[in-house]
């Protein structure tokens, strides 16, 4: 694993408003905090002079404070001549330099239910950091996301590891591969599945593939290679209209 990394995760269209993001929020820094001491202070950014709430974040978190923080954080867009609120995002670094761990949420609000997704993003530099602790920051974190946001996607050192693109679909990939990834139970059932894979599945249905039990190195050809193997798996989510399947395990 190298010095830097993400963990990132979406969810899919679905009913949802500023007070259930707050609730969800609360729950998730509450549930971040017992994963790793780094997850016990974080910061806001884009603090505002007149915020009324506090620079910190409030550990155990609180649900108005949270909403609080959505709504200062809120996106407008001019819709039919009229202002109109359309969704919120907002971003925190944890104290300290090194490890440091950030966080960004951008949630769609809008009027049409089938386009109000989410996504969240983490970015983590642990550069000196004792793989074992690596490795318990980034699977909690991925395991808290899934509890707390019921997330349709989620990976851990997300990335493009196949080389293949179908010429019909140039669009990039929704469901990357990764060290680990998530994936709900609907998205679970239409993957391509191999005996190559190493699938655990979770209590509410949905599974996580492993490219790695140990630190994940992008540079390890094996650790590549399993990446690859992944790719693959979800070949069927990221081109549902190609007839062509992707290479399985293109030389490293």
């Amino acid at each position: 694993m190298r010095s830097y990394f993400s963990v990132n995760a979406r969810w899919l269209p679905r009913r949802e408003d500023a007070s259930a993001l707050a609730l969800r929020l609360a729950d998730y820094f509450s549930d971040l905090a017992t994963v790793d001491p780094l997850f016990e202070r974080w910061e806001r950014c884009g603090f505002r002079n007149r915020s009324v709430v506090p620079r910190d974040v409030t550990i155990p978190a609180e649900i108005p404070e949270m909403r609080a923080w959505l709504d200062e954080n809120a996106r407008y867009e001019s819709r039919n001549g009229r202002k109109t609120m359309t969704g919120n995002g907002i971003h925190a670094e944890t104290i300290g330099e090194n490890p440091h761990a950030s966080f960004w949420l951008d949630a769609d609000l809008t009027e049409d239910p089938e386009t109000r997704r989410g996504y969240i993003t983490h970015g983590f530099l642990v550069g000196g950091i004792e793989p074992p602790r690596i490795r318990r920051m980034a699977l909690g974190m991925l395991a808290s996301l899934v509890t707390a946001w019921d997330v349709s996607w989620a990976a851990v050192a997300p990335g493009d590891f196949s080389g293949y693109a179908p010429p019909e679909d140039p669009l990039s990939r929704m469901f990357q591969a990764g060290w680990a990834v998530y994936l709900a139970p609907e998205l679970a059932e239409k993957i391509r599945r191999s005996e190559d894979l190493q699938v655990t599945t979770q209590a509410n249905g949905g599974i996580v593939i492993m490219a790695a039990s140990e630190l994940f190195d992008p540079e390890n050809p094996a650790h590549r290679a399993a990446a690859r193997q992944i790719e693959v798996a979800l070949a069927p989510l990221n081109y549902p209209k190609s007839a062509k399947p992707p290479r399985g395990n293109p030389s490293p």
